[in-house]
C-alpha cells in the first residue's frame, strides 16, 4: 500500500533488500519497470497515496508489500490526499501532484546511472497548469534540449525559476508574469518518462535546492 512520500523505485528497491538481495543501479532500473509493467503502470514515477502495489513479479510470490508482510496486518486504506506539495510549490502546480524526484544525485531514469539532479520532478497530469513561484520576467520560452518545452523566468532579486516538459507553452520571451499567470501545462516533452514538471532555482546562475530555496526540508512533501 503505497504511504506518503513514496516512490516506485523506493518500494522495490526496499523489497528487495528485505528479502536480502541486492541489485545494481540498471538491475534496480530494470525490476522498477517489471513492477510497472506488472500493475499497468503507464508512468512508473506517478502513484497515488493509498494504491495497492502487487511485487509478486519480483519473487514469484503473490500477496502483500514487504512492509505489511512483516506486521501480519492486512493493509488499511489511505485516502489519497489532494496534493501531498508543499504549499509553495502546490501553487506552482495545483490539483493532484506531488514530488516524484528531489534536488541531488539520483539514478537516472534512462540508463541507471546516478547523476546529480538539479531541480525537483512534480509529477501530475498531463495538461494541468504550470503558474510562476513568483513575480517576474519571462527570459526564455522554447524547446531547450532535453528539458523539452520550457520557460524560465528571471525574478526582482536575479534569481531565475525553470519550468520544463511543459506540454504547451502560454508566455512568450519578454512577457511580464505574476504568480496568476499560466506559464504553460505539464506534459511530457523532451528527455522525459511521464507527465511532470521540472522545476529549478537558480540563484548566480548555480542550482540549488527548490525546497531548501521555499524553507522547507525533503520529508516536508
Amino acid at each position: 500500500m503505497v504511504q506518503r512520500g513514496d516512490t516506485l523505485s523506493g518500494i522495490v528497491h526496499g523489497e528487495l533488500q528485505a528479502s536480502g538481495r541486492t541489485v545494481s543501479s540498471a538491475e534496480l532500473y530494470d525490476r522498477v519497470r517489471d513492477v510497472a509493467r506488472a500493475n499497468n503502470l503507464a508512468d512508473p514515477d506517478v502513484i497515488d497515496v493509498g494504491q495497492r502495489i502487487d511485487l509478486s513479479v519480483l519473487d514469484g510470490r503473490g500477496g502483500l508489500t514487504t512492509r505489511n508482510r512483516q506486521s501480519g496486518q492486512s493493509p488499511v486504506p489511505v485516502e489519497p490526499t489532494s496534493s501531498s506539495l508543499p504549499m509553495d510549490l502546490h501553487r506552482i502546480v495545483p490539483g493532484k501532484s506531488r514530488i516524484s524526484s528531489h534536488f541531488g544525485p539520483r539514478q537516472d531514469p534512462f540508463d541507471g546511472e546516478i547523476r546529480e539532479h538539479r531541480g525537483v520532478d512534480i509529477a501530475a497530469r498531463r495538461g494541468t497548469p504550470i503558474y510562476p513561484a513568483n513575480d517576474g520576467t519571462v527570459v526564455y520560452a522554447g524547446w531547450h534540449g532535453g528539458h523539452g518545452k520550457t520557460v524560465i523566468v528571471r525574478h526582482e532579486d536575479g534569481s531565475e525559476t525553470l519550468y520544463a516538459h511543459a506540454d504547451t507553452l502560454l508566455v512568450g520571451e519578454g512577457d511580464r508574469v505574476d504568480t496568476g499567470d499560466k506559464l504553460g501545462l505539464v506534459g511530457s516533452t523532451g528527455r522525459s518518462t511521464g507527465p511532470h514538471l521540472h522545476f529549478e532555482v537558480r540563484r548566480n546562475g548555480v542550482a540549488i535546492d527548490p525546497l531548501a530555496a521555499l524553507g522547507h526540508t525533503h520529508g516536508a512533501d
